[in-house]
């Protein structure tokens, strides 16, 4: 079986890496090479007739991202992009799409400059 295969990554467990406007991130795992990764939940919920229109806006922005990181693939700067699924989180209570992505410890350069303040380009860097 190949090692890379989407069906070989988990979720660890139920604690929250992060969150944005379309998704949360956990961590997961490959059960086979026990590589760590980071997998983004982005729910896929029907139509709210409160919020026309939602639906569409995040299966736009899930594919932005995507192409967005499928066409900067293997750019040392960008976390790489390993694939994506769809599923049912027990958490959220209904179906998702996980984005699948190398795991990059230390959080984003968005939360080092809130911590540090200014920081310097050799520091932003890596």
């Amino acid at each position: 079986m190949d090692s890379h295969s989407l069906v070989n990554y988990q979720k660890l467990d139920d604690r929250c890496l992060g969150a944005g406007a379309f998704g949360t991130v956990y961590l997961g795992i490959n059960r086979l090479t026990g590589e760590f990764v980071a997998i983004k939940e982005i729910p896929l919920v029907d139509e709210d007739p409160e919020r026309p229109g939602e639906q569409t806006r995040i299966s736009t922005a899930i594919r932005n991202e995507v192409d967005i990181l499928c066409r900067a693939g293997g750019h040392p700067n960008l976390v790489k992009y390993i694939g994506f699924r769809t599923g049912f989180s027990e958490i959220q209570g209904h179906s998702v799409v996980q984005m699948l992505m190398e795991y990059v410890t230390g959080g984003s350069l968005s939360s080092l400059i809130v911590k540090l303040g200014r920081v310097r380009e050799q520091l932003a860097s890596r």
